[in-house]
């Protein structure tokens, strides 16, 4: 709680229109900082076998991986086959990493028109994937 009360304290509270609502979020938040903390400590002096123990084996089989990879092909297939713009828009902000306004000046469009442009390819793409499963 003390805690708590020193991180609000630090703030303007001029700034603050729910003052009790951002202090239960401060409280909710520093309760799963260390819920957190608690479970890394637990394990981090814990001998390998035993912190291993809670770990869920999730490895593919031979034919998922396959199936994973045809179906990833397809996707890019379909990125590539899209209208030029929409294929550049993909792709500079799912590979590259870039920002809808980066896109936008750089295909020289609006912010509007960059997100619809992903947004509606996003959703070919995931019926695809949806297909396949």
């Amino acid at each position: 709680m003390h805690d708590a009360w020193l991180l609000f304290h630090r703030q303007n509270n001029a700034e603050i229109l729910a003052p009790l609502s951002y202090l239960k979020t401060i409280i909710r938040n520093l309760l799963f900082d260390r819920r957190r903390r608690s479970t890394f400590e637990s394990t981090t002096d814990a001998p390998f076998e035993q912190a291993i123990g809670n770990v869920e084996v999730t490895s593919a089989s031979p034919e998922q991986d396959v199936a994973a990879r045809q179906i990833m092909s397809r996707v890019m297939d379909t990125i590539d086959a899209m209208p030029e713009r929409q294929r550049k828009a993909i792709r500079m902000y799912h590979f590259d990493g870039m920002k809808l306004r980066e896109i936008a000046q750089e295909l020289d469009i609006s912010v509007a028109l960059v997100h619809k442009l992903i947004a509606d390819g996003v959703k070919i793409c995931m019926q695809i994937r949806k297909e396949e499963l």
